[in-house]
């Protein structure tokens, strides 16, 4: 029974998938044609709602990649989204009172982390309308479209959906098989010479991304997720070749940020677990890894990323303290980071990056595009995550998607210190997916929990 409902998600996922391809052609311009396309891949999502987020999650890579539809130009991410969304609302209103009452406890049961993250909405809208002088109000408004209100929908649409197990489990594949083909993409872009960017002499992948921290990113959240499944089915093939592909793609974009965030999800996986020996061990292939990098990128390894004598980001974060210093309390506004930077804060030293849109840090960039109430609300829901994590652990520590999925929100978190942490479609959107799986736990099914439980006997 359980085989017979994954081949049914399998192919409603490719039937929904297959209807994008028109769009990514470019021949959805037409209205009639759109909303033919729409349609159908709204009543397939309605027939199969987990299919439609796994859909979903295949399309999280194509987040930038934007195709002319009526009404303006959209990703696939975004159709996938308003087909998940307005399926789910067909398949809720048209499955009677029980489905409605489902749905409702799937959103309030853990309101420590589902109402500060619907709280972002409004402290988005206010950091709108107390823009500074010289803000740009369009792209602040497509921002909150894209990383805040959009991906929120698939927070919503995740937590129903994956409340059955074996729609939690596909989208889980789902997020293997696209790191994975996303990975070896750029693996043979690199060996094939096919682009990447150069840094001394080094090419660094990009895969269908325009730079490689962005492909790391990407990359890092899918091993992590991926990881956990070889604990615990350390005689799968499939994983051995999933995950050494991906590891390989991702070393390939040489990320310092990318490989601080694999250390610590790997590091909190195996602690969480009670894998001590194996941390030990984990410890030892970091410095075997990093002696490697050393010797085959040491340029890149130490490259300051500017013309001073330190890193860049140093130059970074003081130009984005004096301008929260300047402003506090409403920070700078959703996406507004590159307008106020250029103009007035950018340090001589810091002038290669003087396009950066984000001030590299999690929290300075959640305050200066949210105010300080972006950073309650987050802090909140930081919290609240934490707090279900230790409440479960032991839980947890029985299935391989909620560890991949604390691995994951570990390990962006931490190379959201250095970098972007969350304000990317992508990175908005696999983020609550994460927290959807692990929120999710009790709803595994009775085969999700493969053999063995992940952890030391006692």
């Amino acid at each position: 029974m359980a085989g017979r409902r994954m081949r049914r998600l399998a192919a409603a996922t490719v039937l929904l998938s297959s209807l994008a391809v028109p769009i990514a052609r470019g021949d959805a311009e037409s209205p009639p044609i759109a909303a033919v396309i729409l349609a159908l891949m709204v009543v397939v999502a309605a027939v199969s709602p987990g299919a439609a987020l796994g859909a979903a999650v295949l399309a999280l890579p194509t987040a930038y990649e934007l195709f002319p539809l009526p009404g303006g130009t959209f990703s696939l991410l975004e159709v996938s989204v308003l087909a998940l969304v307005s399926g789910l609302g067909i398949r809720l209103v048209t499955s009677g009172r029980n489905a409605w009452r489902s749905a409702w406890h799937a959103l309030s049961d853990e309101v420590a982390i589902v109402l500060p993250a619907v709280a972002i909405v409004p402290v988005a809208g206010l950091a709108y309308f107390m823009l500074p002088n010289g803000g740009v109000k369009d792209v602040a408004l497509r921002e909150i479209r894209l990383t805040i209100v959009e991906p929120l929908l698939v927070l919503g649409g995740a937590l129903i959906v994956l409340r059955e197990g074996q729609a939690r489990r596909w989208a889980w594949v789902c997020g293997v098989v696209i790191g994975t083909a996303i990975a070896a993409g750029a693996c043979v872009q690199v060996a094939g010479g096919f682009g990447g960017v150069d840094s001394g002499a080094l090419t660094r992948a990009t895969g269908i991304y325009s730079h490689p921290n962005n492909l790391a990113l990407f990359l890092e959240r899918t091993l992590l997720l991926s990881l956990p499944a070889l604990l615990f089915r350390p005689r799968e093939p499939l994983l051995w070749l999933s995950c050494l592909v991906q590891g390989a793609g991702f070393m390939l974009t040489f990320s310092r940020g990318g490989l601080l965030a694999v250390g610590v999800g790997v590091g909190i996986l195996l602690l969480m677990l009670g894998k001590r020996q194996w941390f030990r061990t984990g410890i030892a292939l970091t410095v075997g890894v990093a002696a490697v990098l050393f010797v085959l990128g040491r340029e890149r390894l130490f490259d300051l990323g500017g013309s001073g004598s330190e890193p860049t980001r140093f130059a970074i974060w003081r130009s984005s303290m004096r301008m929260l210093l300047d402003h506090p309390v409403f920070g700078v506004g959703p996406d507004q980071f590159l307008y106020q930077y250029g103009r007035r804060y950018i340090e001589p030293s810091a002038w290669p990056e003087r396009y950066t849109s984000h001030p590299h840090n999690i929290v300075l960039d959640v305050w200066l595009r949210l105010g300080a109430a972006g950073v309650g609300a987050f802090a909140v829901l930081a919290t609240g995550v934490s707090s279900f994590v230790w409440r479960m652990r032991t839980t947890i520590r029985t299935d391989p998607i909620a560890c991949g999925a604390v691995a994951a929100l570990a390990g962006g978190a931490a190379h959201g210190l250095v970098d972007n942490g969350f304000f990317l479609p992508d990175l908005a959107a696999a983020t609550w997916i994460a927290i959807a799986m692990l929120l999710t736990l009790d709803h595994r099914g009775p085969d999700a929990v493969p053999e063995g439980n992940g952890a030391d006997d006692p």
